[in-house]
Parts: structure tokens; C-alpha cells; sequence
């Protein structure tokens, strides 16, 4: 029985076994998105984040100005 910590220590069947792991994880990577819906998804998340603060900055405005 050997101590927990020694399987720390990488042997040559550990270094092999993990450089089996990185590369299948490697494989497992699904390939990057076309360039134009990352350039899609961009414009659409900012016009979103653009409008909700637009919503918070006129209830805010409503708030303050409009209930006299």
C-alpha cells in the first residue's frame, strides 16, 4: 500500500494516460463559429444591454421628475 501523496508523483503511466486524456479532449472541442455570428451575436447583446439601460434610465427619470 502506498501513500496517498505518492500518486501525486507522475510515473510514466500517468504522463501517458494524461496525454491520452488531453488529446481525446482535444478531439472532443467542437470546431469555432463562423465569423459573422460571432459578429452577430455581439451586435445583438450589445443593442440588448444598450436598451435595458435605456429602460432603467427613463424609469429613473420618470421616477425623479415625472411625480410632482
Amino acid at each position: 500500500m502506498t501513500h496517498p501523496l505518492m500518486q501525486l508523483i507522475p510515473t510514466n503511466r500517468n504522463t501517458r494516460i494524461d496525454n491520452e486524456r488531453r488529446l481525446s479532449e482535444e478531439n472532443m472541442m467542437a470546431d469555432r463559429y463562423p465569423p459573422i455570428v460571432l459578429r452577430t451575436a455581439k451586435v445583438f447583446s450589445w443593442t440588448a444591454l444598450s436598451f435595458g439601460f435605456l429602460l432603467i434610465v427613463m424609469v429613473i427619470y420618470a421616477m425623479v421628475f415625472a411625480y410632482r
